[in-house]
């Protein structure tokens, strides 16, 4: 991506057939839409997907990761059509539309945060879902204005159990989130006496927000 410091814009669409390698500088996705059909590869180098009409799309018929620091700030747009899947190795923010249209995201140890106006596109279910079932969490924002109803499309790989979440009030500090996690087991709240139950284990917990008040699907 150019000399240390320098940005490299993207001008018009734009597919990388194969492998992205960054040693340096930024790639910055501009209005234009990045596909990566390919794996990416990083020494020092970021992109930059983060304009009000960027899109950044992966693609192609092999399992992806994103490598650590590989993005530099907030992913606008964000689109999964990889029928083999995607990982994350570093905390992500999507603040536009998340499309899950092909394959699964699996989240591992890091998060991936959705902002107060973002929204899930494509089709949710046990092909095309958020694999939450480490300790990386899907948080989405809420405000005191952003209390529309919202599915966390979460899995855990084998399985698709979203969570719906629908508030009607709180006080809601400026990084307020609620966080979502599913797990195949035993949920900590039965004690060792129970032993029939529903091997599955939902977490959902609010972060910066006082009294609230919701529905759970």
């Amino acid at each position: 991506t150019g000399s240390t410091n320098k940005t490299l814009f993207i001008a018009n669409q734009l597919t990388i057939a194969n492998s992205l390698t960054l040693t340096s500088g930024i790639l910055n996705v501009g209005v234009s839409t990045l596909t990566l059909n390919g794996s990416i590869s990083r020494t020092s180098g970021n992109i930059d997907a983060s304009n009000a009409s960027a899109t950044l799309v992966f693609g192609g018929s092999t399992a992806q990761t994103i490598p650590a620091s590989t993005f530099t700030g907030e992913i606008k747009n964000l689109t999964l059509n990889n029928s083999a899947g995607l990982s994350i190795s570093q905390d992500l923010s999507v603040v536009g539309t998340l499309a899950l249209t092909s394959g699964k995201l699996t989240l591992g140890a890091n998060h991936l945060t959705l902002g107060l106006n973002a929204s899930i596109g494509g089709t949710p279910s046990a092909s095309n879902m958020i694999i939450a079932s480490g300790e990386g969490e899907l948080r989405k924002r809420f405000s005191a204005a952003n209390l529309n109803a919202f599915v966390f499309p979460v899995g855990t790989g084998s399985n698709y159990t979203p969570v719906e979440l629908d508030f009607t009030s709180g006080t809601f500090e400026a990084d307020a989130y609620m966080r979502v996690r599913v797990k195949n087991e035993k949920s900590s709240f039965l004690n060792s006496n129970v032993t029939t139950y529903l091997n599955r284990n939902w977490i959902v917990e609010p972060f910066g927000i006082t009294s609230p008040n919701y529905s759970i699907k």
